[in-house]
């Protein structure tokens, strides 16, 4: 409204009104305004966001047609432009047991004298800040269904929302807002009974919460790169890291992660008596030479199951193959690594191929 301090305190005190000046004519504004408008919906489609459109390229179209204004000026409106089109942020306040985020995240790990790429699956409760990170080959829906009942299993229960980007392996299909939910993944919300929910397309923001946080776990725990022998053996050391430094790490009304936690479990949903089966069934037929191909890789079974159909629960670790009342576990073998997912090692260092043939009788 334009009145000071001072004329605040006068009128609290005063039982009078408070007399608004006219606003101050603006000639200049009033004739530059509308060419300004115009030039940015003309040249909208012509920019990119490092060739965008700044107060001086305004200010020296402006000139070079005829218009009497300032550098000043011209900024100032841009200025208010962007003011009144920027989208308000809330604050927001998160209740126990509410809502957790997640997402994955592309990370860099030495696995047994290999520098390869996987992906950090992230769950985060966003009232304790509570973090559950597990480490997979794939971005696939067979990880993204795995790192939930890990997570769930971890966390001792189940939040009432999470939140998500429209990811394939949860959003069969968009509908103006509604989402159509994938068989599977909408087969883990009903089995713990959370309601999911999901960020407008493009707004990172909207799960802000998990996006800053999965930066944070890799500079401060990830780096420098992670070895060990097996993916499981990283995933699980990064885990315990990031639960130590939560018993001594604060926020802003001085509790630490680890005793928000403790509200916050309570208040969490209690799990399930048995988990989700996050494991995809596939059907097929043993070969002649007691092989069943799957995902690229061949495993053999035993000779008796030769020619007959089985039943494979494939997991992200472990395959289980099922045939006549009788199961055999098998561990489940890389299809191979491309050259995008390996990174070169210092000169000297031994590398090692994954077996294209798995043993499992």
């Amino acid at each position: 409204m334009g009145v000071s301090r001072n004329t605040v305190s006068k009128y609290l005190e005063q039982a009078e009104p408070i007399l608004r000046k006219r606003p101050r004519q603006q000639p200049v504004l009033e004739k530059v305004g509308p060419r300004i408008d115009a030039l940015l919906v003309e040249w909208k489609r012509r920019t990119t966001p490092k060739q965008r459109i700044t107060g001086t390229r305004i200010h020296r179209q402006l000139r070079e047609e005829g218009y009497q204004v300032g550098t000043t000026t011209v900024r100032t409106y841009l200025r208010e432009k962007r003011r009144q089109a920027a989208e308000v942020y809330i604050p927001l306040v998160y209740r126990p047991g509410d809502v957790a985020q997640v997402d994955f995240f592309e990370v860099t790990v030495e696995e047994d004298g290999t520098i390869r790429k996987v992906w950090k699956f992230l769950m985060r409760l966003m009232y304790s800040g509570r973090d559950f990170v597990w480490l997979y080959d794939r971005c696939d829906q067979l990880a993204f269904l795995d790192g939930h009942v890990r997570a769930f299993a971890h966390l001792g229960g189940v939040p009432r929302r999470a939140v998500y980007d429209n990811l394939t392996a949860a959003v069969k299909r968009r509908v103006g807002v509604e989402r159509e939910l994938t068989d599977r993944f909408g087969a883990l919300s009903s089995h713990y009974l959370f309601e999911p929910c999901f960020a407008r397309p493009g707004e990172g923001h909207d799960k802000g919460g998990v996006e800053a946080r999965g930066k944070g776990i890799r500079l401060a725990h990830m780096t420098p790169i992670p070895r060990g022998e097996t993916l499981s053996e990283i995933a699980a050391a990064v885990l315990t890291e990031v639960g130590e430094v939560a018993k001594s790490k604060a926020g802003r009304d001085g509790k630490t992660v680890t005793e928000r936690f403790a509200e916050e479990a309570l208040m969490l949903r209690s799990l399930p008596e048995v988990p989700f089966d996050a494991r995809r069934v596939q059907l097929v037929t043993v070969n002649r030479q007691a092989l069943v191909r799957l995902e690229g890789v061949e495993y053999s079974v035993p000779s008796t199951w030769a020619r007959l159909d089985v039943t494979a629960y494939i997991g992200v670790d472990t395959i289980d193959i099922r045939c006549m009342g009788k199961e055999v576990t098998v561990k489940k073998e890389r299809r191979g690594w491309s050259l995008r997912d390996v990174s070169p090692l210092p000169q000297g260092t031994v590398t090692q191929t994954p077996s294209s043939t798995a043993s499992g009788s």
